[in-house]
């Protein structure tokens, strides 16, 4: 039986391939590899994307104008062997770590914020009402008696308005309405309702309140698919770029797992310019054509969102404020009975040795409500609340850190977007000083800086000329204004009828 052409052993054939790049010193044309292989060019141009994207390749363009393939770093697979496997693994280890560990802390901040607040309100109510009994057992008919049972009640009133005071932060949050001075009666109810529930935003102070660049990969691609069936089923890596805020070399590793995903390859103009065509997400009922001489910010149809500034609570900062100011109860009840529990231990109540003094008398009725049970009052109310205590602060110190890290990050390529569309739609004179700064979305801690970086990094990249303009420095991307220009033919030179799907002949609703 006759073997088909496109019967065949993928895998077969990219080792067959990647054999005589190897042999090749890494660089090859879809030529040399059919000399080499005896495979049917279909074969090879359907699996040569596919090892470019896998293997990072490079595309470069021969004086007679042929593509050549190129793998400067070699054949090490970044989806493939041990240690891609291992990156996967600690990716999706991590991801699933850092969920459960979030849940198993957010289950633990409502117990400590609920159930260890009122533990020690308790622990303090009734050291009170015993120290009331005791004062009064001891002093029944003199003044002083009297002066300590208004003390005790004092004290017992203050520990109740202590308890209503926790009860309206938890219910209502309108401890911070007083400290605001709200003081308008329809404003506080609208405040009221707009308010989200207590630990829900103590959650937002330790965990943040989500990425708001969550989609953004997926939103990137709807918008570059978009930009190819307006422009006729080409893109160039400055295009790419200008879209995409993405560097040069990220811009390419890209293009090349689109070309994979999207059926796309790559293609050389006459004039020798780099370009992907993807004919396949051009065959469609409903396509529009908008202009493609430039890349416009105001054209939605191919326009990015600018990435947004990840910011660390949505809160009202004076609210994180006392929330770290009421996590400290925690720190000095736990420090207090776990000071106590390693310096005094059992011997608080052990006759002669006793150590019931001011300092130690909470400490003493602790012990006598946990059952004189050292090792417990150890860890339920001395390690417990201390460990709490210190990753409540250090998560959102962390995670502080991080977003500094990743909004810098983010401005940087949403300046960089503006770099590259500034220079692709004037590339003949480009001052770094007038390239717009966009607002619309985070920006680098020093913009200006930034962005002469920028510029000269790409300046370098694509070999533009430097000159002098009024005293600033400029740089002349000639390379750049050439392949836009050459682009412009090609896109011009295609007919868009060739893509059409045409009339319905088979409707299967039809009898």
């Amino acid at each position: 039986m006759e073997k088909k052409v496109y019967d065949y052993s993928a895998d077969k054939v990219k080792t067959q391939i990647v054999e005589v790049f190897r042999s090749r010193r890494n660089e090859a044309t879809v030529a040399d590899v059919i000399a080499s292989t005896g495979l049917p060019k279909v074969q090879v141009d359907e699996q040569l994307p596919a090892i470019a994207d896998e293997f990072g390749a490079r595309l470069k363009v021969t004086q007679s104008g042929e593509m050549l393939y190129s793998f400067p770093e070699g054949f090490k697979s970044r989806y493939r062997g041990f240690v891609p496997g291992l990156k996967r693994f600690w990716k999706r280890f991590k991801t699933v770590g850092i969920k459960v560990g979030t849940a198993v802390f957010k289950v633990w901040i409502v117990v400590m914020l609920i159930g260890y607040f009122v533990l020690f309100l308790a622990i303090a109510l009734i050291a009170l009402l015993v120290s009331m009994a005791a004062s009064v057992a001891g002093n029944s008919s003199d003044s002083r008696s009297s002066r300590d049972d208004g003390g005790g009640i004092m004290g017992f009133m203050i520990a109740g308005r202590l308890f209503q005071f926790f009860m309206e932060i938890w219910f209502y949050s309108a401890i911070f309405d007083e400290l605001d001075g709200t003081a308008d009666a329809r404003r506080y109810a609208k405040r009221q309702k707009k308010r989200r529930p207590i630990h829900q935003a103590i959650f937002s102070f330790v965990f943040g309140d989500g990425d708001p660049n969550a989609d953004r990969d997926a939103l990137e691609r709807r918008v570059v698919i978009e930009f190819l069936r307006s422009h006729k089923g080409i893109i160039t890596t400055d295009e790419f770029m200008a879209i995409t805020g993405r560097s040069d070399s990220e811009a390419e590793k890209e293009l090349l797992r689109y070309m994979v995903e999207f059926e796309g390859e790559p293609r050389v103009s006459d004039e020798g310019t780099i370009y992907y065509a993807f004919d396949a997400v051009m065959r469609g009922k409903y396509r529009v054509e908008r202009p493609f001489d430039t890349v416009r910010t105001s054209d939605p149809g191919v326009d990015l969102p600018y990435k947004k500034e990840r910011r660390f609570s949505i809160n009202p900062t004076k609210s994180n404020v006392w929330y770290g100011i009421f996590n400290g109860v925690n720190i000095l009840f736990g420090s207090y009975f776990l000071y106590n529990a390693l310096t005094v231990g059992s011997s608080v109540l052990a006759g002669s040795t006793a150590h019931v003094t001011g300092s130690t008398y909470l400490y003493a009725i602790a012990y006598v409500l946990f059952g004189q049970s050292l090792p417990l009052v150890t860890i339920v109310l001395g390690v417990v609340p201390v460990v709490f205590a210190i990753l409540f602060y250090l998560i959102p110190a962390l995670r502080y850190s991080a977003l500094k890290t990743e909004n810098e990050k983010n401005g940087i390529e949403n300046l960089r977007r503006d770099v590259n569309r500034y220079v692709l739609a004037n590339p003949q004179a480009v001052v770094p000083a007038a390239v717009p700064v966009s607002r619309a979305g985070v920006v680098p801690r020093d913009p200006e800086k930034a962005r002469e970086a920028l510029v000269a990094a790409l300046a370098a990249a694509r070999g533009a000329d430097i000159a002098q303009s009024g005293g600033a420095t400029a740089y002349a991307f000639t390379e750049t204004a050439r392949s836009r220009a050459d682009i412009a033919k090609v896109r011009a030179g295609i007919d868009t009828a060739r893509f059409d799907v045409g009339g319905t002949v088979f409707d299967s609703g039809t009898p």
